[in-house]
């Protein structure tokens, strides 16, 4: 019953957010923002209606002063409408509810969020300026599994700008990592 109340509520925008997500591991409110909507009230809102869907869960990590925004992960009815786009099973996608909540413990969280907040500014200047686009926008799991031990970048991206494109490999350093 839940996915059938998910047919008939998920838009377009949704089917992206949920894959983004899922591909991601996490995102912040305000990288859904950046990414997919314009104003705070639209998204908050939108987030809402996905988490009472169970399409996805939210937690708030510890923060030593204020509060920390709300960090989305795939819930299990957003792993079953994946899977079922993809023409798969839950487990053929990956997915683990443990796993996929689990991030709020990693000690990795920041530096997710750090690489996800370099795309989502950039698909926020992109949405400034006509002519631009992310293109492309890999996790760093994807790239491993593509490029094994050749590289392993935080992320692959593909700007484009004025009919120009350009590939790129980001990695980012907090120097909390040790590199080999």
């Amino acid at each position: 019953t839940a996915l059938a109340r998910l047919a008939a509520r998920l838009t377009s925008r949704d089917h992206e957010l949920l894959d983004c997500v899922h591909e991601h591991r996490v995102l912040t409110t305000h990288q859904i923002q950046k990414i997919f909507f314009t104003q705070p009230q639209a998204t908050r809102r939108r987030l809402g209606v996905l988490r009472q869907l169970g399409a996805l869960a939210r937690f708030r990590p510890w923060s030593p002063a204020g509060s920390s925004p709300g960090h989305w992960v795939l819930g299990r009815a957003g792993a079953a409408v994946l899977a079922s786009r993809r023409g798969v099973t839950v487990a053929e996608l990956g997915y683990r509810p443990d796993t996929a909540i689990s991030v709020c413990f990693s000690p990795r969280l920041g530096h997710l969020v750090g690489v996800n907040d370099f795309f989502a500014d950039l698909h926020a200047c992109a949405r400034r300026s006509s002519g631009s686009a992310v293109r492309e926008w890999w996790s760093e799991r994807r790239c491993a599994q593509l490029w094994g031990d050749l590289a392993r970048p935080d992320a692959y991206g593909r700007w484009q700008e004025d009919g120009q494109e350009v590939d790129f490999f980001l990695e980012y350093d907090t120097g909390s990592e040790t590199i080999g």
